[in-house]
């Protein structure tokens, strides 16, 4: 005699079973339900790492002064930090004094 497995089988002898005896519709629901739930993710982290079109970047023009030479030695500096004298753009009060004496 035969030495049975659990339930009735024998581990020891080969199980048949035909493609047509499986069902396809669980698998296929859960491969749905994974790519929705991937698709949702991906939404939400395209929405948080968008950053928001009211907050300016630092490269805008509006923030990025002009660059001018200074005179005497030639280096580019902010509009905003420049030394004016006669018509003339220095990059430092020295500089301007300096250029003024000669």
């Amino acid at each position: 005699l035969r030495e049975q497995g659990a339930g009735g089988s024998n581990p020891l002898t080969p199980t048949s079973f035909s493609i047509a005896e499986i069902s396809m519709g669980p698998l296929i629901r859960l491969v749905l339900i994974l790519f929705a739930l991937w698709l949702i993710i991906r939404y939400i982290k395209r929405a948080l790492d968008t950053p928001s079109p009211q907050a300016p970047t630092p490269d805008t023009p509006e923030q990025v002064s002009a660059m001018l030479k200074c005179k005497q030695c030639g280096v580019y500096i902010p509009q905003s930090e420049a030394t004016r004298r006669g018509g003339n753009v220095y990059c430092s009060r020295e500089h301007a004094e300096a250029d003024n004496k000669t």
